[in-house]
């Protein structure tokens, strides 16, 4: 596998996006108002979304995408 395929395979994911792009924009929107965050409760959401994400919405693995 190549490089640019991965990069490829892993931009489709429902994960990846959440992880690298939608957290960080609400942790960030939050923090923007004035609202503190603590780390456990970010990380609690990351472990919560990703289960749902993999549990309902994964139905092939990154390589086969």
């Amino acid at each position: 596998m190549n490089l640019q395929t991965l990069i490829k395979q892993t931009a489709k994911s429902k994960t990846n996006e959440f992880n690298v792009v939608i957290a960080p924009l609400i942790v960030g929107a939050f923090t923007s108002l004035g609202i503190e965050v603590p780390l456990p409760v970010i990380l609690g959401g990351y472990a919560l979304v990703n289960f749902i994400l993999r549990t309902w919405f994964t139905t092939k693995s990154i390589s086969e995408k």
